[in-house]
């Protein structure tokens, strides 16, 4: 279903919330399908590229495999026409001509990627309820913390095969960026570089 409205719009004029994690973006659909003590139906809105996607679990262990795919596409296809009702009361969004900036040399890529790599480790203290760090990179008896660490902050983590290649504070664009790296948007703390990722 093509659409050039955000998801955000959509779930206004849907009546619902939007539920983000970082970049993931969903609407989930409490009243979709029907919800029992023996049968519950899972539904959700995505939007990939220009498309809005539906997403539809029946669970229901008394009713044979087929029964349950028919109840997932009959649920698809009503939020499908809720969408479309939905868009066609919508103003589509004016594209956004802001040319993205340029890249920038950045001194602490440069300085840090002229280090030894610095693996990332699981982060022992970790517990959802206080901190939701996962990994972290020890800077504090690297060549590389000496190079860039500058007290905490938030930055970007150039990290290839488990890590840390290269770092730089902000999160501007560099221009010499190591090549072959995953970026991470990271914290900087006590000599550490903190990951909500789990590598």
């Amino acid at each position: 279903m093509k659409a050039k409205v955000t998801i955000e719009q959509l779930a206004e004029k849907m009546g619902q919330t939007v539920w983000q994690k970082e970049s993931l973006k969903r609407i989930y659909l409490n009243n979709a399908g029907y919800n029992t003590k023996k049968m519950s139906t899972k539904a959700f809105i995505f939007q990939k590229d220009d498309e809005f996607c539906v997403s539809v679990r029946v669970e229901c262990p008394s009713q044979p495999y087929s029964w349950i795919k028919s109840q997932e596409i009959e649920v698809r296809e009503s939020v499908e026409s809720e969408i479309e009702e939905a868009l066609s009361g919508i103003e589509p969004s004016e594209p956004d001509t802001t040319e993205a900036p340029e890249p920038v040399f950045n001194e602490e890529v440069e300085k840090t990627k002229a280090c030894k790599p610095v693996p990332i480790i699981r982060n022992k203290y970790f517990d959802i309820s206080l901190a939701n760090v996962r990994s972290i990179a020890e800077l504090s008896e690297s060549e590389m913390g000496d190079a860039g660490y500058s007290g905490c902050g938030k930055g970007i983590a150039y990290v290839r095969d488990k890590h840390v290649i290269a770092f730089q504070y902000g999160y501007e664009k560099a221009s010499n960026a190591p090549d072959n790296c995953t970026p991470y948007n990271v914290d900087f703390s006590c000599r550490s570089i903190c990951f909500k990722n789990s590598f």
